[in-house]
């Protein structure tokens, strides 16, 4: 795992200096956007909001793209967990990407293609009972069951900006590589389904989100 978080920390880091090297004002014969008057946005993403996750973005708006960072927290509890009992989750993630504009300035509505990363902790916890059987007395206790995953994934997304003054508005859809790990360990033979924890390969995902500028 130490090899693939260093790899993270370096896609960062290549981030943070793609950010360093992009001029507000271009050194082209086009003058900067007055939707950039106001660079700094805060998008929340609703629809996580139904899968028990906050997730806040922040982005940093430039006249050919702009950075972003998203973390977020997940708490939800699953009742009924299959045949095992209730389960609870709970962790954090931080998910950061670069927008490459197709326009050479940000207008109302800009569409955009870039690279993503992300990293992210959660802890499960199953609560069951487990069966005591002493002759033919029949007792049972409960028992919970916790495991950590960390979860690395890159790829890459496109989507619309849409900008109304102060408000404004994001739309992506994109895929990439998700790589989970059990207890600092890789998972192999997970299950087939993209939605699982457990899953591993090829995924597809898609964010809706809107917030104000400053």
């Amino acid at each position: 795992m130490k090899p693939l978080l260093s790899f993270f920390c370096l896609l960062c880091l290549s981030f943070g200096t793609l950010q360093a090297q992009s001029p507000d004002y271009p050194q082209n014969n086009y003058p900067p956007s007055r939707h950039t008057q106001h660079p700094n946005h805060v998008l929340l993403s609703p629809f996580h909001l139904f899968d028990g996750t906050f997730m806040l973005s922040y982005e940093r708006l430039f006249n050919t793209g702009a950075l972003r960072i998203s973390p977020s927290v997940t708490l939800r509890n699953n009742r009924h967990y299959y045949d095992y009992g209730d389960r609870e989750e709970q962790g954090w993630a931080l998910d950061f990407g670069y927008k490459f504009f197709f326009t050479n300035r940000v207008h109302k509505v800009t569409p955009y293609v870039g690279p993503y990363i992300f990293y992210r902790y959660l802890e499960s916890k199953i609560q069951d009972w487990n069966e005591y059987t002493d002759r033919e007395y029949t007792d049972y206790y409960p028992r919970a069951q916790y495991t950590n995953y960390d979860i690395l994934g890159v790829g890459v997304e496109g989507g619309v900006k849409f900008i109304f003054g102060r408000f404004t508005m994001d739309v992506s859809l994109g895929g990439g590589v998700r790589i989970p790990y059990r207890n600092g360990k890789s998972i192999t033979g997970g299950p087939d389904d993209m939605w699982d924890i457990e899953y591993k390969g090829v995924v597809a995902r898609g964010n809706f989100s809107f917030g104000i500028s400053f």
